[in-house]
């Protein structure tokens, strides 16, 4: 374990907000790429705020790799194990996939490679989608929560052992018309 670290619980919280991090740098990556004109970019930046804003609250999601601070999103249970949940196809993970990275050094570095997983694909349907709707100019109405939580939140994510990330699919999860228009009313659950 590294120095900087005091314990064993510190390294994987920093490790579970490294990883939500990495995603919103993906989102305004995805972001950056985009060719808004100046209201578009602005009411982005609001967003960007709104989203920074919340993740701190939630502290960068640290408590989803917790052996201590137990929540209902936490991924492994109170001595440190983690069971893969397999792909989004299945109901749970054909090898039974499990590891407990709070064990060993060995633990953790494999434990690195597995992946928390998004349903509903951030990068080739999330955070396009999102793209599209700033383009469109109906940013105003969309209810930008409802995407926070396909990027961040356990509802849309599982943690899966590096064999079971399906990247290969032909099965992507969009985002309906309904969906949409969901996002767009506020009505979503």
């Amino acid at each position: 374990m590294e120095r900087r670290f005091a314990s064993k619980s510190k390294w994987m919280e920093f490790s579970a907000m490294n990883r939500v991090r990495s995603y919103f740098r993906e989102a305004k990556d995805a972001w950056s790429k985009a060719d808004f004109n100046t209201p578009q970019h602005e009411a982005l930046t609001e967003i960007r705020l709104l989203w920074e804003r919340k993740l701190k609250e939630k502290e960068f999601l640290k408590y989803y790799f917790s052996r201590i601070n137990q929540q209902e999103y936490t991924f492994c249970n109170k001595d440190g194990w983690f069971e893969c949940e397999g792909e989004y196809s299945l109901d749970n993970c054909p090898e039974q996939h499990m590891i407990n990275p709070y064990s060993s050094y060995q633990e953790r570095a494999v434990f690195s490679t597995w992946n928390m997983d998004h349903q509903i694909e951030k990068a080739r349907t999330v955070l396009p989608e999102m793209v599209n709707l700033i383009k469109s100019g109906r940013d105003g109405e969309v209810c930008w929560d409802y995407f926070f939580k396909l990027l961040f939140e356990r509802e849309n994510l599982r943690l899966v052992h590096i064999a079971c990330h399906d990247k290969k699919s032909t099965l992507v999860l969009s985002l309906t018309k309904i969906n949409i228009l969901k996002i767009v009313l506020g009505l979503y659950s």
